[in-house]
């Protein structure tokens, strides 16, 4: 019964005595649980592992050395994360909540601003994005899709309908087409009326 109880007091004096009393908690019963504190001074509570992967040279890394988060493409020097990925900022509220796979960017990821509002959404397939998604006011107002990570398709809401912003219509395309035509007989046309009377100037 002694036994326990200065157990007891010796946690509860780590606790006191420590402000990541919480991450003590975490590393003894969830060993691949990690706080780190960024250069922002916001808090990145991830999950690691010390797995061999194949390297995809197209896909961005995260991994985790020396206290920090790094990340580089087609390879890494560290524990990669792996597993829930959540960010605070020194009040304790939620900025960004994603998921890593064996160090890559995947499944939905949700960012907000200081007061609790959904900035905006990016969903991933293995470090890959797939759809992103802009929010204004709580109000969904630009979305875009990629395909292999390359803008396809954008978006943006204009009153209560989705216009397309890229790639421009069919229609669109040629008005523009016609516009820079139409600019360029323009310019043509004045050179050659600039060079005839610069040959009249030159007769008299």
């Amino acid at each position: 019964m002694k036994t326990i109880k200065r157990l007891f007091l010796f946690l509860l004096f780590l606790i006191s005595h420590f402000m990541n009393g919480q991450d003590i908690f975490n590393q003894v019963v969830f060993p691949s649980r990690i706080s780190v504190l960024n250069s922002e001074k916001n808090t990145e509570v991830i999950s690691v592992t010390e797995k061999e992967i194949n390297i995809r040279n197209d896909r961005v890394y995260y991994w985790f050395r020396s206290g920090k988060i790094n990340s580089t493409q087609g390879d890494y020097g560290g524990k990669l994360l792996d597993g829930k990925y959540v960010m605070y900022d020194s009040n304790e509220r939620m900025l960004l909540k994603g998921e890593f796979k064996e160090g890559l960017k995947n499944d939905l990821w949700l960012e907000w601003d200081l007061k609790g509002n959904l900035l905006r959404t990016k969903l991933f397939k293995y470090g890959i994005l797939k759809r992103s998604c802009e929010y204004k006011k709580g109000v969904k107002v630009l979305k875009s899709f990629f395909k292999r990570g390359v803008l396809k398709k954008k978006y943006r809401l204009i009153g209560s309908k989705w216009e397309r912003i890229f790639p421009m219509k069919k229609e669109e395309n040629q008005d523009r087409d016609k516009k820079r035509s139409s600019l360029w007989v323009k310019i043509k046309r004045f050179i050659q009326h600039f060079k005839r009377d610069k040959n009249e100037v030159k007769k008299l």
